[in-house]
């Protein structure tokens, strides 16, 4: 269950999608992709935008993949999701979503 707290879901392993899309602003590995409930304490900046479409013809798994998805084809490390709200009638991952995909900044020492 997905707590109030930011949490995140890391699949581990080797990355068997590469996204190939044009424009990528980097080549990122879509199962390298962390979904978070809340922003991250490290400083981010944002890369776009990225949705789920939900609906029955959808598992849960295709969605989470395609918000993963969108991510790695805008260069980004992780998904700030922006609708999050807990509806215990349904499976989470079977409804839409919107989420910002954000890229992590180096510090500049």
């Amino acid at each position: 269950m997905i707590g109030t707290a930011g949490v995140a879901l890391v699949l581990a392993g080797c990355c068997g999608f590469r996204d190939t899309g044009l424009p990528p602003v980097e080549n990122r590995c879509r199962d390298e992709i962390v979904i978070l409930s809340a922003p991250p304490p490290r400083t981010y900046r944002e890369v776009g935008t990225v949705t789920t479409p939900g609906g029955n013809a959808d598992s849960a798994y295709d969605n989470y993949r395609r918000m993963q998805a969108g991510a790695a084809h805008l260069g980004g490390d992780a998904v700030i999701l922006t609708d999050w709200r807990p509806e215990p009638s349904t499976d989470f991952w079977e409804r839409p979503h919107v989420g910002v995909a954000i890229a992590y900044t180096v510090s500049q020492l």
